[in-house]
């Protein structure tokens, strides 16, 4: 994890040592950001979660540590979560979407970027369509 000029990288160290392996996917437990974050005097303009292999069950944990920084996130903040495994297939559909939602309301985010996730397919057209 560092943070520099405004960029917080969460770059492979989500899914490491801190997580293990249910009957159904790698859980992932919260890294501890917000401790991390406490002593940085500029804002976050982006935050970066890409190449972490997260899966479905790891988009609310993300959603979890952005409620944690949102005073201290920019108010044109990017959130990268591009080139992971998030699928929100079977039972993973709702909470997939509903972190989705979460993200995107948030008045700091401006863009959510995820591409390069299975979630982002023809498979979620629905989805995507009642999107604003």
């Amino acid at each position: 994890m560092c943070f520099d000029n405004g960029v917080l990288d969460i770059v492979n160290c989500i899914e490491t040592s801190t997580s293990y392996v249910s009957e159904r996917e790698l859980k992932v437990f919260k890294p501890k950001v917000k401790l991390f974050m406490e002593n940085q005097k500029d804002k976050i303009r982006m935050i970066n979660f890409s190449h972490n292999n997260i899966l479905s069950g790891g988009l609310p944990i993300i959603v979890d540590i952005i409620l944690d920084l949102n005073l201290m996130l920019d108010c044109n903040c990017i959130v990268n979560v591009s080139n992971n495994r998030i699928h929100g297939v079977g039972d993973f559909r709702d909470p997939v979407i509903n972190s989705v939602k979460m993200l995107i309301k948030n008045p700091k985010i401006k863009y959510l970027d995820m591409t390069d996730n299975p979630f982002c397919s023809i498979d979620q057209i629905d989805f995507f369509q009642v999107l604003t």
